[in-house]
């Protein structure tokens, strides 16, 4: 089995942790002022959702997990579970709030949708075939214009800085950018309507609450 030390693991790689299937959420490289550098991350358990916080050593080697990747679509919710069907076979497979997490935001009844990671198998056959393209990796330039569909929507979620230190996306958006009938560009796409968004809910939350100390 493939292995990958902890110094190199970045967001969104899979690996075996105890017998568990994990997968890192956040991760940060600290280099106290005495003692050895770390890894400090916090990893979520694939199967259950369940989050955990460890620290590694660099130099610590951690067995990758080969994740496969099939076409579901997703069919309804009953409030509690998100229900989803397996394409080939017709399965339900039911899966709770933790477990698909952000991916919510992206799925609609009926639709077909694909998430994947940076360590999925035949990345660029997949995301070709996308009608809708969203990347938040937080790895800059790992989609490129070979990886796109013509005419499709790209919306880079991504934050990163390159060896210039300039802020960018995932999204390559020079070789992207001519192929994509729609691409939202990093800083000035996402961001300012995650802002619009945030403030249109403090506003929401505000008038609940004089409502409620009115009563």
């Amino acid at each position: 089995m493939a292995q990958i030390m902890a110094g190199d693991i970045r967001k969104g790689v899979t690996f075996l942790y105890e017998g568990k299937i994990m997968t890192i959420v956040e991760f940060q490289h600290v280099k106290p002022g005495k003692g050895a550098a770390f890894v400090r991350t916090k990893m979520k358990n694939v199967v259950d959702g369940r989050t955990l916080e460890n620290t590694f050593n660099p130099t610590d080697k951690l067995e990758l997990a080969h994740i496969e990747t099939k076409e579901m679509e997703y069919l309804y919710t009953d409030g509690e579970f998100y229900y989803f069907m397996d394409k080939e076979t017709y399965e339900q497979i039911p899966l709770n709030h933790s477990q698909v997490e952000d991916a919510l935001q992206f799925v609609k009844e009926n639709g077909t949708v694909t998430v994947c990671h940076s360590q999925t198998k035949d990345l660029a056959q997949i995301t070709r075939n996308a009608d809708i393209l969203v990347s938040a990796v937080g790895k800059a330039g790992i989609i490129t214009g070979d990886m796109v569909r013509p005419g499709a929507v790209v919306i880079d979620v991504g934050m990163n800085r390159n060896a210039e230190g300039k802020l960018v996306g995932d999204v390559d958006f020079a070789s992207v950018e001519p192929i994509a009938g729609f691409i939202t560009p990093v800083p000035g796409g996402v961001g300012p309507m995650t802002i619009t968004m945030l403030m249109k809910n403090t506003l929401t939350a505000a008038k609940k609450f004089g409502k409620k100390k009115n009563l």
